[in-house]
């Protein structure tokens, strides 16, 4: 079982979450608990093991700015399309083959780092709306 005594003080007075630097194969299930659902605004995941960005990122619908950079991340669930304040995405060095095309719920977001990856095409609903760096 994996240690979370990283949530216990919930986010920081601005809204940030730093889980980054750990070696967590699955999101705490905690985050979707109202408690940070109603209170994070940035989460900072990177560097860690996970592999996905789960069903509980829906949760998060007040979420400006995701960082899971540097893990070995195969998959974003499609609840991330229900983060329609989400203004930055970092899944660079990972594992995606393809963003979800959800994403362009997320009318806010203004840039997408995805370099490092395995990408071999991008939505075509994202194109118009941001700045993609690759």
């Amino acid at each position: 079982m994996e240690e979370y005594d990283d949530l216990s003080a919930g986010p920081a007075e601005d809204g940030t979450l730093d889980l980054s630097h750990n070696t967590w194969t699955v999101f705490p299930p905690e985050l979707s608990l109202p408690h940070f659902s109603q209170t994070l605004l940035h989460l900072d995941a990177k560097n860690n093991s996970l592999t996905q960005v789960p069903e509980c990122i829906a949760c998060l619908a007040l979420l400006q700015s995701l960082d899971v950079s540097l893990n070995q991340i195969e998959y974003i669930d499609k609840g991330i399309g229900q983060c329609i304040r989400l203004r930055s995405l970092n899944v660079s060095r990972n594992r995606l083959e393809s963003l979800p095309n959800e994403l362009s719920n997320c009318i806010l977001l203004e840039k997408i780092v995805a370099d490092q990856n395995r990408l071999t095409a991008l939505p075509e609903t994202l194109i118009d709306l941001i700045d993609i760096s690759t």
